[in-house]
């Protein structure tokens, strides 16, 4: 690659003009097809387009043209993280560092996959040991922090980010990473302002953009609750995340069976049942709810994505008119304008969480059941209003959906952040 079109090229991989940037390589591959820089940072702009697939073929075909340089094995290895598949993506990394054990780049991608892989003990040795190789290699840096972060070394994470920063103190990447750290601990004042710094250096950071995003949402007391429960179990491996969130729901079913056979206990027990149902339906609609307080903030409206916002919007229309009917009822007794506020008040899980999902993971099936459910509340609404009688087939199908959803969903979304 002629080095006026190499420094182009970079130019505009910085100032995140992809497109622009992939248009330029593939002119120069008409002239030279194997040219590895240009093809490199093909595969690069890909991933950050979003077309994984492209970037899994240029990427594949750049391991074949080059298997041992140092800058296609790095970013081979970031396209397989991108796809889940972290235990592939150290396998190479490893063949990697053992042609050149001085590749301290290698060992800070290999750190982060065992990050993914929810290995922090290992993550740790091999940041160090990329470190080792160079004192200041800012992504050993970062990752060595998120690391001491998950073993619980909060201090040490701060001071190992200090010292990124002092290396680069305008490092965009550098700076979200020292900000979620704050948000971590709890110190989301802190956090805004360092998500606030990267975003002037580089409006396009995706970590800054959400972390700025929920540390604004932090300003509310309970979603700083929220986030340290998201904290905490984000730290469990697959397994144990499922266990903790079905385990909970069997307590729970053994806990009101305890109630409804022994009255003489059930006082004791129903304030612990309480809390469970309130913590399970605050779990789907704390997000929704908080993103639609954003619209009040001058700045946050503009951090949610579309479907952020009409997610929040439908939600809060739901909760709305769960609250109008239940008003009305308390003054007429009407037992439709009870079912439909006790409706509107479920259904308004399934659509604040339906469109979070990904389409290639799954975001089409959910919007279908989502919508399957919603058909057979309508309908029985109708059927209720026309016939008379709440508890009726279709009824009985919108309950059954809404509680099989929660389960439905949870499966997705673990899938989604399984990496192997």
């Amino acid at each position: 690659m002629k080095e006026g079109s190499f420094i182009r090229a970079q130019l505009l991989y910085e100032q995140s003009r992809y497109s622009e940037c992939l248009s330029l390589c593939k002119t120069e591959l008409q002239t030279d097809p194997n040219n590895i820089a240009a093809l490199i940072f093909i595969a690069k702009c890909q991933l950050h387009l979003d077309n994984l697939e492209e970037a899994d073929r240029v990427s594949a075909d750049l391991i074949g043209l080059a298997p041992v340089n140092e800058e296609v094995i790095f970013t081979r290895a970031q396209v397989l993280l991108q796809m889940k598949k972290a235990t592939e993506a150290i396998k190479l990394l490893d063949g990697g560092i053992a042609f050149d054990p001085s590749r301290s780049n290698l060992f800070g991608l290999k750190a982060e996959a065992l990050i993914r892989l929810k290995k922090p003990k290992l993550a740790l040795d091999a940041a160090n040991e990329g470190l080792r190789m160079d004192p200041e290699n800012l992504l050993c840096l970062n990752v060595r922090a998120e690391a001491q972060m998950d073993l619980g070394e909060a201090r040490s994470a701060k001071e190992t980010l200090k010292g990124a920063l002092e290396e680069d103190p305008e490092n965009d990447a550098t700076l979200a990473n020292f900000g979620m750290q704050c948000l971590r601990r709890g110190e989301h004042k802190e956090a805004m302002n360092l998500f606030k710094e990267a975003l002037s250096i580089n409006p396009q950071n995706p970590i800054a953009q959400f972390g700025m995003q929920e540390a604004l949402k932090a300003r509310f007391f309970p979603y700083r609750l929220w986030l340290k429960y998201v904290f905490w179990i984000s730290k469990l491996q697959q397994g144990r995340q499922a266990l903790f969130i079905f385990g909970g729901y069997l307590i729970y079913r053994f806990l009101f069976k305890i109630a409804q056979d022994n009255p003489w206990i059930a006082p004791f027990i129903w304030p612990v049942i309480i809390l469970y149902i309130l913590f399970a339906i605050s779990s789907w609609l704390i997000q929704p709810i908080s993103n639609l307080l954003l619209f009040t903030h001058p700045f946050g409206k503009y951090l949610l994505s579309r479907n952020e916002r009409l997610a929040s919007i439908f939600v809060g229309i739901l909760i709305g008119i769960a609250l109008i009917c239940g008003l009305f009822y308390m003054i007429s007794s009407n037992g439709t304008l009870a079912f439909v506020g006790i409706a509107s008040f479920l259904y308004a899980i399934p659509i604040g969480s339906s469109l979070s999902l990904d389409k290639k993971e799954g975001r089409n099936k959910i919007l279908i059941f989502t919508g399957s459910i919603g058909a057979m509340g309508l309908l029985a609404i109708a059927n209720e209003i026309l016939r008379g009688g709440m508890m009726n087939i279709f009824s009985t199908l919108f309950f059954l959906g809404i509680f099989a959803y929660q389960f439905v969903f949870n499966f997705l979304v673990m899938k989604k952040s399984n990496y192997h």
